[in-house]
């Protein structure tokens, strides 16, 4: 299985490798069209767009959860029109509170506001539709077409954006009307490729059963979903609240950056594994899940830690470099910000079992948890110690859930973590981040020059020390590693 995995994750490499390549370029262009405070209200705005996925977040889980069943039973219409109605009963509820609101407070609103708002509500509901159609796609193993539609979004967002701003000088409103115009275009080819074995007649397939069970499954995923995304991008609004949009600004151009580079390879192993462990589990090969759990997070390890190391040490590298001048200070969150996105990789190898045993209420009350204390926090030390206590905060709310889904997710279904392999890699990458951290203390070049040579240097040791401490052997066999 994990040629398999290795296979796929080849696969998925572009809809990781385009979508955070676009995400970190853009940085250092809206930056520079965009002052701090203006770049934290559009940062506000994108943070508002992703929490109001709450209660549709869970659908395109379901859909990977669900499809490998109801393929084997021969039921593929049911399970696509199931689908769909709760797709559209989902954003049509969401659509009505937002507009009641605004219609509620209409007489507080400026023009723009409601722009603003307009556009968000669209690309919600594009964004919620697009992700779950990709997710059929990422279920019958169309890796290809799922990376080409993922990366189809994320460049024709930002492109059609920047020429709206630069050409037609709409603002933050052309940054989101660039969304609105890629999502639309890519509709009808998507569904197109998606529909296979999907019968287009009126609903005749549509299951309550069948809607039962993904509601079982995936509704105690709507509070758990909303309490991720306050986790996640609550101390957005705090921060605006107590420091106002110019440090959100800074704190968010820096923590898009450094969560993209970790993020990348989080989603890539996420992606690429998690049809693979549903298709095993589907099987009854609960020994074969083990392996692989075990294999897939040493490989992760191997990567992720050299990868955060790396990162910290050149934390003013690469903020100075990505960001304008007025955002450099936001390289000080790098530590913390990289350390909790490999946490939450982490967590995700953990919460299989929970996944695998459709127990998501655990999940959703771990993870209320973890985002009550993260606002808690946030309230407390934000307003002394500003963007940087936001982001030690969001760390340790990380680790706070992961110390709860641990416990509980070996209750459910035990797997042995690679203890000697964390220990191992831990070492090769301290070693290698204090050679190349004395490297850049004795290099003359310029920030960017030195990164590079540094990087290289980073790049020969640390396989080298994976050799050393025996964690890699040189082997022609894959399972040598």
């Amino acid at each position: 299985m994990i040629q398999l995995f290795l296979k796929d994750i080849t696969k998925y490499i572009p809809a990781q490798v385009i979508p955070i390549l676009v995400g970190i370029i853009s940085v250092p262009i809206l930056t520079r069209l965009f002052p701090p405070e203006e770049y934290g209200i559009y940062a506000l705005i994108m943070a508002s767009i992703q929490i109001s996925f709450f209660s549709t977040g869970w659908i395109p889980q379901s859909v990977v959860r669900f499809y490998y069943s109801y393929k084997q039973k021969g039921k593929l219409n049911e399970f696509y029109h199931t689908l769909l109605a709760l797709n559209a009963f989902s954003i049509l509820t969401v659509a009505f509170l937002i507009v009641s609101l605004m219609f509620l407070f209409r007489r507080t609103m400026f023009i723009d506001f409601y722009l603003f708002i307009f556009l968000s509500i669209l690309i919600a509901f594009l964004s919620s539709c697009f992700e779950s159609v990709l997710q059929m796609l990422r279920a019958q193993r169309k890796v290809k077409w799922f990376s080409g539609f993922a990366a189809w979004k994320s460049i024709a967002s930002v492109g059609f954006g920047i020429i709206l701003v630069v050409v037609l000088r709409m603002g933050i409103a052309g940054l989101l009307l660039g969304s609105v115009i890629s999502l639309a275009m890519s509709f009808p080819l998507l569904g197109k490729i998606a529909r296979q074995g999907f019968s287009s007649g009126p609903c005749e397939g549509f299951s309550w059963n069948l809607s039962k069970e993904m509601l079982k499954y995936g509704g105690p995923l709507i509070p758990s979903v909303l309490a991720a995304q306050i986790l996640s991008l609550g101390d957005r609004y705090i921060l605006q609240f107590l420091r106002g949009p110019k440090e959100v600004g800074v704190y968010s151009a820096s923590y898009r950056i450094i969560e993209a580079a970790v993020l990348f390879f989080v989603f890539l192993f996420i992606q690429a594994a998690e049809p693979i462990l549903i298709n095993l589990w589907e099987k009854g090969q609960k020994g074969e899940i083990r392996k692989f759990l075990i294999k897939l997070t040493r490989y992760y390890l191997m990567v992720t830690i050299p990868l955060v190391t790396g990162l910290t040490v050149f934390s003013r590298e690469v903020i100075g470099f990505f960001t304008a001048p007025e955002y450099h200070g936001g390289y000080s969150i790098t530590p913390w910000v990289s350390t909790g996105v490999f946490f939450y990789g982490i967590l995700q190898g953990f919460s299989s079992s929970i996944m695998f045993h459709k127990k998501t209420f655990i999940m959703m009350l771990a993870t209320l948890a973890a985002g009550i204390l993260n606002i808690i926090l946030n309230i407390v030390f934000i307003p002394q110690h500003g963007f940087r206590a936001a982001a030690i905060t969001t760390f340790a709310s990380y680790v706070f859930l992961l110390i709860l889904i641990i416990p509980l997710s070996y209750k459910l279904f035990p797997w042995r973590f690679p203890f000697k392999s964390l220990i191992r890699i831990l070492c090769a990458s301290m070693i290698m981040g204090i050679m190349v951290s004395r490297l850049k203390a004795l290099l003359m070049f310029s920030g960017f020059t030195n990164l590079i040579w540094s990087v290289f240097l980073g790049v020969v040791i640390y396989p080298l020390l994976l050799l050393l401490l025996r964690e890699v052997r040189l082997s022609r066999r894959l399972e040598g590693f």
